[in-house]
């Protein structure tokens, strides 16, 4: 059994920045994720200005924003969609 995934997208380009969470991923994987992605420039939008989107898959996105504006970043990479998949871990 999987402990989860997380994935996330960042297009400068478009202004297009989210996190996808899968179903059953365990909390601690999400909280690295926003920790790896706050070192990258970048958090979720509050939830009261911005609701989680249920997907049809059955992740939920959240919208990110970057903490500072993307034109004043030392490196703005155009489009980053990595995937962070937990250990399998035993049942």
């Amino acid at each position: 059994m999987a402990a989860g995934r997380v994935r996330f997208y960042l297009d400068t380009e478009e202004f297009n920045f989210y996190v996808d969470v899968a179903p059953d991923t365990a909390s601690r994987w999400v909280a690295h994720t926003l920790t790896h992605l706050a070192l990258l420039g970048y958090e979720p939008i509050p939830l009261d200005e911005c609701e989680a989107e249920l997907l049809d898959d059955g992740w939920v996105r959240r919208y990110l924003v970057p903490i500072e504006p993307v034109e004043d970043a030392d490196i703005a990479p155009e489009i980053i969609v990595p995937e962070i998949v937990a250990p399998r871990v035993g049942a």
